[in-house]
């Protein structure tokens, strides 16, 4: 599986494999068990333990990948006004110290698929001093009004309705400090 592998497809395949896998585990358990009735030493095969490590990396890598990539359009793409910044934040956060423990679990420091995620975190990273400001409750539409003014006056049709992305490619993160200032 590529970077390019969809997140259905790589968790299907994976399904499929460990389905395989814990079918061959299943015939390795009763062997012992027949061993163990003709008291004959039990055969330790070392490389099921790995496997069931190697196997929840890759599963967590592309679980999170799809879960984040989920959440990354909630938040750029839908109503702001609805969103939970706290959310952002936490999973942000959350995946960050994800990345760090995954990066420890996998022997290849060059994993294509921990580099995609950790890059798709760090996308959203970067934005979360402006998705707190933003992100504040406690934001009326005079609030609103003050930090469209930073964007040449391009308020949208609906104040109450605005998306994140709109936000970012209009260059709301040039104005950071302003946005901390009027949403505090």
């Amino acid at each position: 599986m590529t970077k390019q592998t969809s997140f259905k497809e790589a968790l299907e395949e994976l399904g499929r494999i460990k389905k395989q896998y814990d079918k061959s585990v299943k015939q390795i358990n009763t062997y012992n068990a027949y061993q163990k009735t003709l008291e004959q030493p039990v055969t330790e095969i070392p490389e099921i333990e790995e496997f069931d490590k190697k196997y929840d990396v890759r599963y967590k890598l592309w679980y999170y990948r799809q879960h984040f990539s989920e959440k990354h359009k909630d938040w750029y793409e839908e109503n702001w006004r609805n969103v939970d910044a706290v959310e952002i934040i936490s999973l942000v956060k959350q995946r960050e110290t994800e990345i760090t423990k995954l990066k420890y679990s996998l022997p290849d420091s060059g994993d294509e698929i921990l580099a995609c995620l950790a890059e798709e975190v760090r996308a959203v990273s970067q934005h979360l001093p402006l998705i707190t400001a933003l992100g504040n409750k406690a934001m009326q539409n005079k609030h609103w009004e003050k930090v469209f003014m930073l964007l040449d006056g391009k308020e949208p049709h609906n104040n109450n309705h605005f998306f994140f992305e709109t936000l970012i490619q209009q260059g709301i993160a040039d104005h950071l400090e302003r946005v901390e200032e009027i949403s505090a």
